[in-house]
């Protein structure tokens, strides 16, 4: 199965749409994780959703397209297919021809690079305003000359956007440069960040052959062939003429040491204390998809259609639902009889309302927990 963020990568349909789709019973997933609220599709649902999107093209509109979908009259919705495919047969070829050029990208899995970056967070309209911002970056730092740098876009989008995507745009440095203990003062001054992943231990890696997004899903696909968990922003690295793309990866084929270490310590050490600061009814506001330095809980948020919209501490440790207990900073929480732990975030102030963040584990999560907001109402 292919999470939302990723089956809209491979359809190249925004996650808004996907939601639509299923909201009017068009194109509904085949499981939502009750737990987390996300939405998994299945590697039929590709097929369906191209012909979903070749009828919309035909001049379809969505109800004519559901009732195709769901006539038991099999011959006519072929007929009206087979009618669409005769339309576009050059359409076709140059995909096939694109799609037959991606089996041949290769995507490997190796140590992550560890790039420190320079830049500054934005939102561009479109990939056109790449360059822009660049100038930007260079005119802020243009003592150092780091126009001759490669730069690098990180992603911050769950999925597939057109427009208005969130990211980092800056260059990768080269290491002499951090030896100066000005450097980090004087930029921050300026608006510009400095970042790394030393703490990601292995990434996905391939070279652009035709476009970024015929990478992003061949890494995708490389993924779920070979049973590797992908999380975190996609990396494009820009040098010269050659483009390549990154992004943290996890091989579900061996034990993740770290997980398993985690979670001994965990079951060992985890007081059973329950802090008055978490006691109290929260109400789930969203999804943290940016990193921490970039998430503003005032802003507007992704919703996410979970069953624990609300979660109450109670200071006995119990909470509203019968499978979540918590102690310490931790929900306890079992599902198919697996315990996972779910980390809890210091609650904060912004502004009146009190928030607190909540590290969320799964069984589909595994080495990849999701980041939600709760906001205190009670």
């Amino acid at each position: 199965m292919y999470q939302i963020g990723e089956f809209s990568y491979l359809c190249e349909t925004t996650i808004k749409t996907l939601r639509y789709y299923d909201k009017i019973n068009l194109l509904k997933p085949v499981k939502i994780n009750t737990l987390t609220g996300y939405r998994y599709y299945s590697e039929k649902q590709i097929d369906t959703l191209k012909k979903i999107k070749e009828l919309q093209v035909s001049g379809f509109s969505l109800s004519e397209i559901k009732d195709l979908l769901q006539n038991e009259n099999k011959e006519k919705l072929n007929e009206q297919i087979k009618k669409i495919e005769d339309e576009s047969s050059k359409k076709i070829m140059i995909l096939q021809k694109m799609k037959n050029n991606m089996t041949k990208q290769k995507v490997e899995f190796i140590a992550n690079p560890n790039f420190t970056i320079v830049g500054i967070s934005t939102t561009i309209k479109s990939r056109d305003s790449i360059e822009r911002v660049l100038k930007t970056i260079d005119k802020k730092i243009k003592q150092e000359q780091f126009s001759k740098y490669p730069f690098i876009v990180e992603n911050y989008e769950k999925g597939f956007s057109q427009e208005n995507t969130r990211c980092f745009i800056g260059r990768i440095l080269p290491d002499y440069i951090l030896s100066n203990p000005n450097f980090l003062h004087n930029y921050n001054k300026k608006g510009i960040r400095i970042i790394n992943s030393q703490k990601i231990k292995n990434v996905l890696h391939t070279t652009v052959e035709t476009t970024v997004l015929d990478s992003y899903k061949k890494i995708i696909e490389y993924a779920k062939t070979n049973n590797i968990q992908i999380r975190g922003p996609f990396q494009e690295v820009y040098n010269n003429d050659k483009i390549d793309i990154y992004i943290e990866a996890y091989d579900l084929n061996q034990e993740n040491q770290d997980e398993l270490v985690h979670r001994k310590q965990l079951e060992k050490n985890i007081a059973n204390t329950h802090p008055k600061e978490f006691i109290g009814k929260w109400q789930l506001m969203g999804e943290i998809i940016e990193p921490a330095y970039l998430f503003n809980p005032k802003k507007t948020h992704t919703k996410i259609g979970s069953k624990y919209e609300y979660i109450e501490l109670y200071k006995d440790g119990s909470t509203n639902f019968e499978n979540i207990s918590w102690r310490d900073h931790y929900l306890v929480m079992q599902e198919d009889n697996i315990i996972f732990y779910s980390y809890l975030y210091k609650p904060y102030k912004k502004g009146f309302s009190t928030y607190m963040n909540i590290l969320i584990n799964s069984k589909e999560s595994n080495s990849r927990p999701y980041k939600y907001y709760y906001k205190k109402i009670k």
